[in-house]
């Protein structure tokens, strides 16, 4: 099992890159391609998303300063990342 720090570390990169990017939706592979990996993390960040991806997690929110908005990051079983946006 990964550590809450582990999972929360992926997430915050994740969040910060859709925001960003100004996307709703990214790929795994657009993630490897913006995080610029090398080789031997490449397999620690799959690891992590289908495993989190497996459990069907709904996973950590965020809340957007000032703007009042909480963001949730959703992975799905075909490790789609999504952003949803709570106003």
């Amino acid at each position: 099992m990964f550590k809450i720090e582990t999972q929360f570390g992926l997430f915050q990169r994740i969040f910060e890159l859709m925001k960003k990017e100004g996307k709703k939706a990214i790929s795994i592979y657009d993630l490897i391609e913006c995080m610029d990996i090398k080789a031997d993390g490449l397999k620690l960040l799959l690891d992590q998303i289908y495993w989190l991806a497996a459990i069907g997690l709904i996973a950590l929110s965020f809340e957007d300063g000032n703007e009042g908005k909480e963001t949730i990051i959703r992975i799905t079983p075909l490790g789609e990342i999504y952003l949803k946006e709570n106003t």
